[in-house]
């Protein structure tokens, strides 16, 4: 077994492998690569920074790290048919809600390798909101039927 086969048993063993629902914190490199006309503006380290990523599918079948699986682009603004999610980026006082990300309908084709890129991991699940509630996921399953994304 190669170090790509070890990743992916041990990738499948840790996380949810795109679960439908899941979400991730995305390096804006990954985006800048997958997204068609994507701007991002480097941190004041230099570092790329990272938006949301929701997953529309799941990829349980994946069998290398170079396949895609579907993921959407979370954004603060609303454009077009997209989903609403509360609390992604939680603010610190308690009691309050945190700002809204929606994620707009459209499927980006996100690598598995991308979790462990060249210049280090480029993804990770997002803490503490890790996945949608029950309520958000069934909206999720609506906007997909609507646009007829059976994934």
């Amino acid at each position: 077994m190669d170090i790509d086969d070890r990743r992916l048993v041990a990738f499948k063993a840790l996380y949810d492998l795109g679960q439908r629902g899941t979400l991730w914190n995305v390096s804006n490199t990954v985006w800048n690569r997958v997204v068609p006309h994507f701007f991002w503006k480097r941190l004041r380290n230099g570092e790329p920074g990272m938006h949301a990523g929701l997953a529309l599918g799941r990829r349980a079948d994946a069998t290398s790290l170079s396949q895609d699986f579907p993921m959407c682009i979370g954004t603060s603004k609303k454009k077009g048919m997209c989903l609403c999610v509360r609390d992604v980026f939680p603010r610190d006082k308690p009691g309050k809600h945190g700002s809204q990300t929606y994620f707009k309908i459209k499927p980006h084709p996100v690598r598995l390798e991308d979790f462990f890129g060249e210049e280090g991991r480029q993804m990770r699940p997002m803490d503490p909101k890790s996945r949608l509630d029950d309520d958000e996921l069934e909206q999720f399953n609506e906007l997909l039927w609507e646009m007829g994304l059976h994934i």
